[in-house]
């Protein structure tokens, strides 16, 4: 409730810092909150992904590899998309996570992205969930 009240309270007074350059139609934001908006979702998708041990990657620890496949559904050129990769054990416990980028998928194409994550020994799952995607020629 009070998160709700402080973004009202931004929203109606905003501060200087927060304030339209209508010249240059920028926003000014320090909290970055457009970064934390989801994608259409039926502009991209994840198409498949797959996962393996590689056991002696990392001399005696080993890694993970996966592969995760983006589809462009949209008829704009993608600059990039971000994906976040999470780890699970058998119960469900979140393990590790990190991102990767997807990058240059044409109108219509899939592309695909190839990395290694780090393996500690009880990993039973991995998901993938787009973060983010920018089009070719719009800035972040």
């Amino acid at each position: 409730m009070i998160e709700l009240f402080l973004i009202s309270t931004l929203l109606v007074n905003p501060p200087t810092w927060l304030q339209l350059n209508t010249q240059y139609k920028t926003v000014h934001n320090p909290f970055h909150i457009s970064q934390y908006i989801r994608p259409n979702q039926g502009e991209v998708k994840i198409a498949s992904s797959n996962w393996k041990i590689l056991p002696n990657y990392y001399g005696d620890r080993g890694a993970i590899e996966y592969t995760v496949v983006v589809e462009n559904l949209s008829n704009k050129y993608i600059e990039d998309v971000k994906i976040e990769i999470t780890s699970y054990d058998n119960k469900g416990n979140v393990i590790t996570s990190d991102y990767t980028f997807v990058t240059t998928i044409p109108p219509g194409q899939k592309r695909s992205r190839t990395k290694n994550l780090d393996f500690y020994g009880n990993e039973n799952k991995l998901s993938f969930q787009i973060l983010d995607l920018t089009f070719a020629g719009t800035k972040k």
